[in-house]
């Protein structure tokens, strides 16, 4: 018992002088003697016995985070710049949360005569109740028949099938305008021969680009030939409708030349007000790109127009 209790005080005594053990530090215990019950033998056991050595020593962080390292490590995150990854900051957070919502054609930017603002080019802004045009003045309905004249008229007049030309007239709608179906009738029958309707975009006011063609339609019997294609043409824009014939002798109804715009200026002699057209000869039936040929006695002219009706979708 007078061991135990000197192993006790000595304990005691060796906190109040030491508080903190290196680890070859040895703590006095008491220890059970298995031969006398009741009896404490004195012992000791090294401080570094009681540590583990298998403990965090380094604590690293990765990117972003950052640490500075070692057992007793701080963590941080910088903030965010053009070139390192951070956090985002308030004032960065309120500049993003600030930002315009995402743009929705007609919900919250508008249309101008149905156009989108959306996208990259550029919208060419004209008047009218469009964009500026001679045709399709007032806003296109389904169903609607628009032509190439711009003066009410009855279409009494006939276009004569000539052989392999082929001639433009300038359609210039001033709205926006989808249509299903071109119609022209055959008022005088021809022997063997076909005509075709093509659409052309326009460059420095001569037709340029084929954008449509259609089949070769029989003109060997009279009445109303339809054309089946959906094409669309934009407000503004100066279009060529091109008709074109395999063989002469036949007929279209056509309007009088006192129904179209005056475009050009010929010499003075009574033709001066009518619409400017385009004609050429084809080295072959235009069934696929129509190679132009522009011969004496053709080229810029007068005629009385094709009747091509035009049916919108």
């Amino acid at each position: 018992m007078l061991n135990n209790l000197t192993n006790f005080f000595n304990l005691i005594a060796g906190k109040r002088v030491k508080t903190t053990a290196n680890p070859d530090d040895l703590i006095t215990l008491g220890v059970r003697d298995p031969r006398t019950p009741g009896i404490y033998q004195p012992a000791a056991i090294k401080v570094s016995d009681l540590v583990s050595s298998s403990g965090v020593t380094s604590v690293t962080g990765t990117a972003p985070v950052v640490s500075s390292g070692g057992s007793t490590p701080a963590i941080s995150m910088p903030a965010a710049t053009t070139l390192v990854s951070g956090h985002l900051t308030s004032t960065d957070f309120n500049t993003f949360n600030n930002k315009q919502a995402a743009l929705v054609s007609g919900t919250n930017i508008k249309t101008i005569n149905g156009n989108t603002l959306l996208g990259s080019g550029d919208l060419t802004i004209s008047g009218g109740s469009g964009g500026a045009g001679i045709h399709v003045i007032t806003k296109p309905y389904s169903g609607m028949g628009i032509c190439l004249n711009v003066t009410q008229t009855t279409n009494n007049a006939t276009f004569s099938l000539p052989t392999n030309q082929l001639q433009f007239f300038p359609f210039i709608p001033a709205n926006n305008v989808t249509i299903n179906q071109i119609v022209f009738e055959v008022s005088t029958a021809s022997t063997g021969g076909t005509a075709t309707v093509t659409i052309y975009s326009d460059l420095n006011g001569k037709p340029d680009s084929r954008i449509y063609q259609s089949s070769n339609i029989s003109t060997t019997t009279t009445g109303y030939k339809t054309i089946t294609t959906t094409e669309t043409f934009t407000a503004g824009t100066t279009y060529w409708i091109g008709f074109c014939s395999s063989s002469g002798g036949g007929a279209v109804r056509a309007t009088p030349q006192a129904s179209t715009y005056a475009i050009s200026y010929a010499n003075g002699n009574g033709t001066q007000f009518t619409q400017n057209q385009w004609s050429y000869l084809y080295t072959t039936l235009p069934g696929s790109e129509p190679t132009l040929v522009l011969t004496a006695g053709l080229g810029p002219g007068f005629n009385s127009l094709v009747n091509i009706i035009m049916r919108v979708a």
